[in-house]
């Protein structure tokens, strides 16, 4: 997490909050939950897959067009990021479907002959 920015955190008591990384619930309501972690980690996910450089660099054109149809990754972090604790994945949902998406995309290289 970037702690160059001046709103970074918000002070509550003797805690200290880093409020684009914590769900609503535990900023709005003192409710901390697993849950708070996948919100965290949606944004996690976010920070990782918008890190500045070249999209999709080192992919074909196929695989990069594969990967934008089906947005599978943008649509589990906006999962994470559902505004109610109930509507967001656990994170053994989160893994199985990582996992599968990595098992896809490896079939695809073997198909087109990428490594």
């Amino acid at each position: 997490m970037s702690r160059e920015e001046q709103e970074y955190t918000v002070s509550t008591g003797m805690k200290q909050i880093p409020v684009k990384w914590t769900a609503p619930e535990a900023l709005n309501y003192g409710k901390y939950t697993s849950l708070c972690d996948v919100w965290s980690f949606g944004v996690l996910m976010w920070e990782i897959f918008s890190c500045g450089k070249s999209p999709y660099t080192g992919m074909t054109n196929s695989r990069a067009r594969e990967w934008i149809e089906e947005d599978q990754v943008y649509k589990l972090m906006r999962k994470c990021w559902e505004y109610h604790d109930e509507d967001r994945p656990h994170f053994s949902s989160i893994s199985k479907t990582l996992t599968a998406y990595v098992r896809k995309l490896d079939k695809l290289d073997a198909s087109t002959g990428k490594s």
